[in-house]
């Protein structure tokens, strides 16, 4: 399944005891925008962390393009209290062997230009989520994995950081985003999750109609793919049409 993919899954089972997160699931993840947009609880967080390694599937394969400089943003990534801030980026930049992109550039980028004397106990949760994120932005990676971005961050910095890797990505920078916020992002491809499956890639915007089930009615209707991923967010079932 390789070719174009960044990376791909093929047959991936994964449970945890009774509960099945994805039985038989594939994807294939392509260079620029990739958003898996579902809700909390959908199995997001398990696939980042399926193509990170840190957890391996029960049976199949996950692959992801190693040649790619990575950055990552884990949901339940917590730096030490004591660390000082600029501490925590440059690490960022010492991981990835340097890069184009500054420090000093970073810090502007995320807001926190006004933190850099403080350690990542003395910050808000949300200028925490801001450090953690300009740890995987430093020192120029190639590639983004990024697990809820946007979680814990108010409407205007969900904006500003929104604005940063739109921007990243005009640059040539490839992303697997999970998020289940999807109105600030401008992805080339969308994913989402249902019925133990990866879906997708569907393209924003494109005329492609699939069918959803009603979760009042349960009857099957026919929609188009932007208002089909939205719905699910409210409860529908998307079948992969």
């Amino acid at each position: 399944m390789g070719g174009e993919c960044i990376a791909w899954g093929r047959g991936v089972w994964k449970s945890f005891g009774s509960t099945i997160v994805f039985a038989d699931a594939e994807f294939c993840f392509r260079r620029g925008m990739n958003v898996l947009w579902a809700p909390n609880g959908s199995g997001k967080s398990t696939l980042i962390k399926l193509l990170l390694g840190i957890l391996k599937p029960d049976r199949g394969v996950v692959w992801i393009d190693r040649r790619f400089k990575l950055g990552v943003l884990l949901e339940d990534h917590v730096a030490l209290r004591s660390t000082p801030l600029l501490d925590l980026i440059s690490y960022g930049v010492l991981v990835k062997g340097g890069g184009s992109l500054k420090i000093s550039e970073v810090v502007d980028l995320v807001g926190l230009r006004g933190e850099l004397g403080k350690s990542v106990g003395e910050l808000s949760a949300g200028n925490s989520k801001k450090a953690l994120i300009a740890q995987a932005l430093a020192g120029s990676p190639e590639l983004l994995v990024l697990d809820e971005p946007l979680s814990n961050l108010d409407p205007a910095s969900r904006i500003a950081i929104s604005s940063v890797l739109n921007d990243l990505r005009g640059r040539g920078v490839s992303m697997i985003i999970s998020t289940h916020i999807l109105s600030v992002l401008n992805p080339d491809y969308m994913y989402t999750i249902a019925n133990n499956k990866i879906l997708g890639p569907y393209v924003l915007g494109r005329a492609r109609r699939v069918r959803a089930i009603n979760p009042k009615t349960g009857l099957e209707e026919e929609m188009e793919v932007n208002d089909a991923i939205r719905a699910y967010h409210e409860g529908w079932v998307v079948l992969d049409a």
